[in-house]
C-alpha cells in the first residue's frame, strides 16, 4: 500500500465518521426523534448531499489538490486540538 493510501486510510479512521454513524441512533433519541426510519432517512440524505458535493469538487479541482488540502487541515486540527 502506498504512503498516500495509508495516510488517507488513517485520516478516515481518525475522522470519526464511523463513530458518528454508530452512535447516531442514540443522538437522535436524545433529541427526541422517535422514528428510527426518519433518522435513517435524514442521515442518508445528508450523506448523499455531501457525496454529490465531493464528486463535483473532485471533477472541478482534482483529487490531488483536495487530498493535500484536507490532509493539511486535518494536520492543523490535530496540532491545535486541546
Amino acid at each position: 500500500m502506498s504512503h498516500v493510501r495509508r495516510r488517507a486510510a488513517v485520516l478516515r479512521a481518525a475522522s470519526g465518521v464511523d463513530a458518528i454513524l454508530l452512535y447516531s441512533p442514540l443522538v437522535f433519541k436524545a433529541v427526541r426523534v422517535e422514528s428510527d426510519s426518519a433518522a435513517t432517512v435524514a442521515i442518508g440524505a445528508v450523506k448523499s448531499c455531501f457525496i454529490l458535493v465531493g464528486m463535483l469538487l473532485t471533477d472541478r479541482v482534482g483529487r490531488r489538490p483536495l487530498l493535500l488540502a484536507s490532509t493539511r487541515l486535518a494536520d492543523m486540527g490535530v496540532l491545535f486540538d486541546k
